[in-house]
């Protein structure tokens, strides 16, 4: 009984106690790959149809880019996962610009969205990311505003650069 009780307080219990801090440690300190390598499908209610991107291309008088269309049918596995809080549901795509632009009047911005922009993405109704609309551009940069600031910023290269950037949880 004393060898048990020796093996299981001397050797088991720290080596128990070191598995699960660094198990801990591991999944906090990276839980968006984790989540975005799991595939974890896009929930339905945030996903687009064709009829419905092509009444977004309407409403906006743009065509969007075709990885942009893959995006909001939901190809890219993991990505919808990881925006929990971020209002990109097609319920808010027909709005999005007219919010981002009151974000940016009460904000005191002199900067205006333009006709070929799309928001895609607002944030707590604090930050939003838009791109261009603009003729034979397949996978636009990407712009960012974040309140308080004067003007939006280039926050990525591409649109797929921004995907990217969400799977590895560096945004």
């Amino acid at each position: 009984m004393n060898l048990l009780k020796f093996l299981f307080v001397g050797i088991g219990l720290p080596v128990l106690v070191w598995f699960i801090n660094r198990t801990v440690s591991r999944l906090l300190s990276r839980p968006r790959t984790h989540l975005a390598r799991s595939g974890t499908p896009a929930p339905s209610s945030r996903l687009c149809s064709e009829e419905q991107i092509r009444d977004l291309e309407a409403q906006y008088r743009i065509t969007l880019p075709k990885v942009c269309k893959r995006f909001l049918r939901g190809e890219y596995a993991g990505v919808y996962g990881l925006l929990t809080g971020s209002d990109i549901d097609y319920r808010y795509l027909s709005k999005l610009n007219g919010w981002a632009g009151e974000l940016l009047e009460h904000s005191g911005s002199e900067f205006k969205l333009g006709a070929a922009d799309f928001v895609f993405f607002m944030h707590q109704g604090h930050q939003f990311l838009y791109f261009s609309c603009t003729a034979g551009d397949v996978d636009p940069p990407v712009f960012e505003y974040r309140q308080g600031e004067k003007a939006p910023k280039r926050r990525f290269g591409s649109f797929s650069a921004w995907i990217a950037a969400v799977k590895e949880g560096e945004f």
